[in-house]
């Protein structure tokens, strides 16, 4: 009897590593995808920016960390069958958003449509962090750290937009 049990938990247990290195691959390669498509140019060098500014070897550093943090909460959301549909689909069209950002920013130039896109990016982390909150998970400080960084980033956007 425990040898069968050990069997089955090891069996569960690398199923559940693997489908969680999927989760962590592929939001690594959504945040890779999406720097390649719209990267920094000369554009967004002569702009006028905040003084708060990072420089550029920080992004590629945070990014990856946040995107940690992101496949880790879609894993546990989606791994959970009693999450509610409204909690996931806040969080698809948020990682919709936060995909586009970049293109709305680097590579369209449109600064007031990026503008709103983090807004809304923020709006949506607000309420799931609330709903998540409700539903008695403690998975939404997964995604606190990812808040703080799209409010600077929010920031810093309003700060380019108002300085051009």
């Amino acid at each position: 009897m425990l040898r069968h049990f050990s069997q089955l938990y090891s069996k569960s247990c690398r199923q559940s590593c693997l489908s969680f290195c999927g989760y962590l691959i592929a939001f690594q390669m959504l945040g890779f995808l999406s720097s390649v498509i719209s990267p920094p140019d000369v554009w967004y060098q002569n702009l006028q920016k905040s003084h708060l500014t990072p420089p550029s070897d920080v992004f590629p550093i945070v990014w990856p960390l946040l995107y940690v943090c992101l496949s880790t909460y879609a894993w546990l959301t989606w791994k959970n069958k009693e999450t509610p549909f409204r909690i996931k689909f806040a969080f698809i069209i948020q990682m919709i958003l936060n995909f586009t950002w970049s293109i709305l920013f680097f590579y369209l130039h449109a600064l007031w449509l990026s503008l709103l896109s983090i807004a809304c990016m923020i709006l949506l982390t607000i309420y799931i962090i609330i709903e998540e909150h409700h539903e008695k998970s403690s998975d939404w400080v997964l995604l606190v750290p990812y808040l703080i960084w799209i409010s600077f980033a929010f920031h810093l956007t309003n700060v380019i937009v108002s300085l051009q």
